[in-house]
């Protein structure tokens, strides 16, 4: 069976997000919290795959809008701030020259995934054949959606069919 596909995560995986000593959406949880002058949660790793809006509704209380509006906004003010990990593009363009379609996903929100992909040139490139994330499908991981949403949009075939 040939390989066809390899799906890959962003933040952490491919993204070496770091800002100000912590990863970017560890360090914009806690600005948004005091930008609404809360104290910062101090969000653990164990909340980075989880859909972000989510997140802020289970901390944020009756907050939880306003935060979220903050949230993005600082993510998107620190895109400028990440960078690829070292060898990605290189991965990307190999699997491709091997005829494998490669895509990302992510729990960003919709405008901060292409935001990143944007500054990676990630498409201008001709690197990812196709991305998405939780916003857009509506669900995020541990479910598959992502990636059956991927395979859906590039034409292959369920693997559970």
């Amino acid at each position: 069976m040939k390989l066809s596909l390899v799906v890959f995560d962003m933040s952490g995986t491919t993204v070496d997000d770091v800002v100000d000593g912590l990863p970017l959406v560890l360090k914009c949880y806690d600005d948004a919290f005091e930008n609404m002058g809360l104290l910062s949660v101090r969000c653990s790793y164990d909340q980075r795959g989880r859909d972000k809006k989510a997140v802020i509704n289970e901390f944020g209380g009756s907050k939880a809008s306003a935060i979220y509006d903050s949230f993005v906004d600082s993510l998107l003010k620190n895109v400028a701030r990440i960078r690829e990990i070292e060898g990605t593009s290189g991965v990307f363009s190999e699997l491709h020259s091997n005829n494998v379609l490669v895509a990302a996903g992510s729990g960003f929100p919709s405008d901060v995934s292409k935001a990143i992909i944007d500054k990676l040139g990630w498409e201008k490139n001709g690197l990812l054949d196709y991305w998405t994330c939780s916003e857009n499908v509506g669900k995020s991981r541990p479910d598959p959606i992502m990636i059956h949403s991927i395979m859906k949009h590039l034409n292959l075939k369920d693997p559970l069919s």
